[in-house]
């Protein structure tokens, strides 16, 4: 799982469940999965690190997939809901083998950020 994935498929279900009070929630999870995929994807950049770009074909394959489950699904705000914590697992599966390895302080913190074991910035 990559956090342009988790970012997109939160900011989906956001949109998808309009005013519920859940979509405030994933509006803020998709903006800060966006920003720690590019400060990450940025900091690699700068440390001679290729980063591997999240696939474009990929991520809208995956979209269309999940809006499609979402339309058949009877209980629409349960899956989106579903679908968003699944991309939450597998980010924290992606972060805890990225800290396997030996990396510079600044990618370990943001991994750690991004892991919630860090405050933004800090």
């Amino acid at each position: 799982a990559s956090l342009s994935m988790a970012a997109a498929t939160h900011r989906h279900g956001a949109e998808r469940l309009g005013d519920a009070p859940a979509a405030a929630g994933l509006t803020e999870l998709a903006r800060k999965r966006a920003a720690q995929c590019d400060a990450l994807m940025e900091t690699m950049a700068a440390s001679g690190l290729r980063p591997h770009a999240p696939s474009p074909d990929r991520e809208a394959v995956g979209l269309v997939w999940r809006m499609a489950q979402a339309l058949l699904s009877a209980d629409e705000a349960a899956e989106l809901v579903a679908e968003s914590e699944a991309e939450e697992r597998g980010v924290a599966e992606a972060v805890e083998a990225a800290l396997a390895f030996d990396h510079e302080p600044e990618i370990r913190r943001l991994l750690a950020e991004v892991e919630g074991r860090t405050p933004a910035g800090g």
